[in-house]
């Protein structure tokens, strides 16, 4: 596509810049996928205007944008600008985990409130990789801090558990520092932070320390359930179960998928046979697709499973079996 882009640094309007593409060349350009994009603003660096134009355009009739090339608008780079009202509107071309230093001391209690307001949560560490990036994203952090990692028991039949609801702890998957956790002095050590090495210290939640948030887009849930259990799981606890409407969010969800305890997750597809149809519970379009070549069953309660091992395609089951699944969290 990069050969079949150019850009013209002259001043028009929307009308001008379509009346201009159609006669010159092809048409105003339309973006429908992430690839198209980085072209597309590689290009408007070097206009001359802040904004150029693209071939998207607001309809009041149909109450929706279209392009002029006639294709869905599947892939969406909005800003969060306000909407206008305005029905002469067209637009202009203005993964996985991310944590936070908060320097300021905290409880660990608090610490928890303050990520779960601004963020998604307190830090959730679910292997050594993930452990060695904590620290290295927080650079300002030179001593201990808070993750998400807490026991509601003393040192009989204790078990660990994340912040983050859903989430399994696994002792294999991190490191304690030295002989911990221990109970220091006979005083219970409920709450856990990270230390300077990396390692794992248990401590009095009552304390004051630094702490990390973190925010992620998805989280796999180990759960067998259904797949109305699994939205209304995804619902109460989270946002909604994962919708995928481009190639970047298939890699991501499949990436997430391969840690699944089962051989294949729900997905937020579903049919509607009094429409004929299949829709994402996020009510997006059905744009991307990764179907494998099953045989279309006739069945009305079908629901849409991805397959964790081999080519992660897409597989119609019945809404009744049993899987684990992946919530989106915003």
């Amino acid at each position: 596509m990069a050969e079949k882009l150019i850009l013209i640094n002259e001043r028009k309007n929307w009308d001008e810049a379509v009346n201009y593409c159609r006669k010159h060349y092809h048409d105003l350009v339309s973006i429908t996928n992430l690839e198209q994009q980085e072209l597309v603003q590689e290009k408007a660096k070097n206009a001359s205007t802040f904004h150029i134009w693209l071939g998207l355009r607001y309809s009041c009739a149909l109450d929706l944008w279209f392009w002029v090339n006639d294709q869905l608008v599947c892939y969406e780079n909005w800003a969060d600008d306000t909407d206008t009202g305005d029905c002469q509107c067209s637009l202009i071309l203005c993964q996985g985990y991310k944590y936070y230093f908060i320097k300021e001391p905290k409880t660990w209690e608090e610490a928890q409130r303050y990520c779960r307001e601004g963020y998604k949560d307190l830090a959730t560490v679910p292997n050594m990789t993930h452990m060695k990036t904590l620290y290295t994203d927080s650079t300002e952090n030179q001593g201990n801090a808070w993750i998400g990692l807490y026991s509601i028991s003393g040192k009989e039949n204790r078990r660990w558990h994340w912040s983050l609801p859903g989430v399994e702890f696994n002792d294999k998957d991190v490191k304690w520092s030295g002989n911990e956790p221990n109970d220091k002095a006979g005083y219970l050590e409920n709450c856990v932070v990270i230390d300077s090495s990396g390692g794992l210290l248990d401590i009095g939640c009552s304390n004051g320390y630094s702490f990390i948030c973190y925010n992620e887009k998805l989280i796999l849930i180990n759960e067998r359930k259904n797949w109305d259990e699994a939205v209304n799981y995804c619902r109460k606890h989270h946002r909604d179960l994962v919708s995928i409407t481009n190639l970047e969010q298939q890699e991501l969800v499949q990436e997430k998928a391969k840690n699944a305890s089962t051989p294949h997750i729900w997905l937020g597809l579903r049919y509607s046979c009094a429409l004929d149809l299949w829709f994402w519970v996020n009510d997006q379009l059905v744009c991307y697709e990764n179907w494998a070549d099953d045989t279309d069953t006739g069945d009305c309660n079908l629901a849409v499973a991805m397959e964790t091992r081999g080519e992660h395609k897409w597989f119609k089951k019945n809404d009744a079996e049993m899987f684990s699944f992946i919530c989106s969290l915003s």
